[in-house]
């Protein structure tokens, strides 16, 4: 049986192993890891232990965000450009997270003059829908940097199967191609200003592109997309201002690759 003055040892050596990158509780497999909680004495029996169970999960969560974010930034540190990191327990169209070539980050920053947008916003849905990876794939048969459909590569005059065999370089004209055309059709002036929320939005759901709500809870796209519902009560809504949210976070995890 282990006693309160070991398990606190054994948590302050994890915790300074988790701050010097040492220590990763996903990797070493220490899911059982106990982190005892104060509980109130007049709590009951029952009252104590699942105060004590709760606590101790959300503290092992806590230390594992920790840990893989400490882990994940020490290898970007040392991506070139072009160059492909695989993820754990990936999404299954972001298989590997792709370091932009500075030749990418030229032809962003035209793109994002003539579409009239921030460059970095333009990066962030880059990143957020595949990772950076040009042949990135989902099982819906979803593929590139933005996640072309079979039937949107049709309208570009291209296939899939030809964007899986394009640099990312190449890949950035189509971007823009399809871009530009979902600006036009969701109606927004040819100079209108472009927000990241509206930006991810003509990728995510372009129809919508210009409406608050993109989708409520009990459709489909919901269902699929519910991680997007960004707000503290979890209204059931994904909203431009979750889009933006979600930029923003993009952003903010991969900052040495922005501006």
């Amino acid at each position: 049986m282990t006693n309160d003055f070991s398990i606190s040892m054994r948590n302050a050596d994890i915790s300074k192993q988790i701050q010097s990158g040492l220590f990763n509780p996903v990797e070493t497999g220490a899911s059982n890891t106990i982190f005892p909680m104060p509980c109130s004495t007049s709590m009951s029996p029952y009252d104590i232990g699942f105060s004590t169970t709760f606590n101790m999960n959300f503290m092992m969560w806590m230390m594992q965000m920790q840990a893989i974010q400490v882990a994940f930034a020490n290898a970007m540190k040392n991506l070139r450009p072009g160059e492909s990191m695989q993820v754990g327990a990936p999404s299954p169209h972001r298989a590997n997270l792709t370091k932009l070539s500075p030749e990418c980050d030229k032809r962003i920053d035209a793109i994002s003059q003539r579409l009239n947008c921030n460059p970095d916003d333009l990066k962030a849905v880059i990143y957020s829908e595949s990772g950076g990876d040009p042949k990135a794939r989902n099982a819906s048969g979803a593929t590139g940097l933005i996640q072309f459909m079979p039937s949107t590569a049709r309208d570009l005059g291209t296939s899939t199967g030809a964007i899986a065999q394009m640099s990312a370089e190449t890949q950035l004209g189509y971007v823009e191609k399809y871009l530009q055309r979902a600006k036009g059709q969701a109606k927004f002036a040819p100079d209108h200003k472009l927000t990241s929320g509206e930006l991810y939005a003509l990728v995510f759901m372009p129809a919508k592109a210009k409406q608050e709500v993109m989708c409520s809870a009990g459709s489909k796209a919901y269902r699929q997309n519910s991680g997007l519902d960004r707000s503290n009560n979890r209204d059931g809504q994904i909203t431009k201002g979750d889009l933006t949210a979600k930029m923003e976070s993009v952003k903010n995890s991969f900052s040495r690759f922005f501006s």
